[in-house]
């Protein structure tokens, strides 16, 4: 796991298991550019914002350059917590 201004970026694995109220606690997570040591084509990142939770998956163009490949806004963070762990399972 590593901190990186105000994001928690940790492995696919960890990032799998974190329950809601820690990614509240956290605020902003993303996983790692890699997977076993191999580049990955994206990163999935969780934000809790002042009154919505945003999820992403980016598509990584040429590190550390990316594309938004796909948002969604969620009033809570349970819902939004399965959308980020369905993303990330897509890795």
């Amino acid at each position: 796991m590593h901190y990186f201004a105000n994001e928690t970026i940790m492995s696919i694995e960890n990032a799998l298991v974190l329950k809601p109220n820690e990614i509240t606690i956290l605020e902003h997570v993303r996983t790692y550019e890699y997977v076993n040591d191999e580049p990955a084509p994206y990163f999935v990142e969780i934000q809790c914002l002042d009154n919505k939770v945003v999820v992403r998956k980016n598509r990584i163009t040429d590190f550390p350059a990316y594309e938004l490949e796909k948002e969604e806004s969620f009033e809570n963070i349970d819902a939004a917590t399965n959308t980020f762990r369905q993303w990330i399972m897509e890795i």
